[in-house]
C-alpha cells in the first residue's frame, strides 16, 4: 500500500496513468462508457508498446482514490 501512496501522489505522467473507472463513467465528464473503456485499453497498449508504466484504475485525475465500487456493481449480484 504504501507504493500505491507514492504513485498516487504523483500526478500523471509518462508512466503514471489514473483512470477513474473501467466500465463506469465518472460523474465529472460527459463520455460516454465505451469511451472510458477504450481510453483504458489505449492507456495498457501503450504501456506494453514502451518500457511499460502504471494504469491506477478508480483514481481520477488529480489523484483522489474513489475506488471501483460503481464498476462492481456492473456486475450485478
Amino acid at each position: 500500500m504504501a507504493e500505491l501512496s507514492r504513485d498516487v501522489s504523483m500526478m500523471e505522467g509518462g508512466r503514471v496513468e489514473f483512470k477513474g473507472g473501467f466500465f463506469t463513467i465518472p460523474e465529472s465528464t460527459k463520455a460516454k462508457t465505451y469511451d472510458i473503456t477504450l481510453a483504458c485499453l489505449k492507456a495498457i497498449a501503450a504501456f506494453w508498446n514502451t518500457d511499460g508504466g502504471r494504469l491506477y484504475l478508480g483514481v481520477s485525475d488529480d489523484g483522489t482514490i474513489a475506488g471501483l465500487g460503481k464498476d462492481y456493481s456492473t456486475f450485478g449480484k
